[in-house]
């Protein structure tokens, strides 16, 4: 697990793939939910699946912020 924090203007990329028995690697199959904004908390959330069993928990990317209230 991890977390961290990016201060400012950057663009990001993530790459979700799972290890195959030969070896190779596959790309995951992705689910999204968001943007949601709860308040001032900012959430949208990216799972993947590796196709063993359906239940989209095998990677989770979140990405939040706060915001100033309006």
């Amino acid at each position: 697990m991890n977390s961290f924090t990016v201060n400012g203007e950057q663009e990001l990329s993530a790459t979700f793939e799972y290890s195959r028995s030969d070896g190779g690697m596959q790309p995951s199959k992705l689910n999204c939910g968001g943007p949601y904004d709860i308040g001032t908390y900012n959430l949208m959330v990216v799972v993947a699946e590796n196709g063993d069993d359906g239940d989209y928990n095998d990677s989770v990317l979140e990405l939040s912020r706060h915001t100033t209230k309006a």
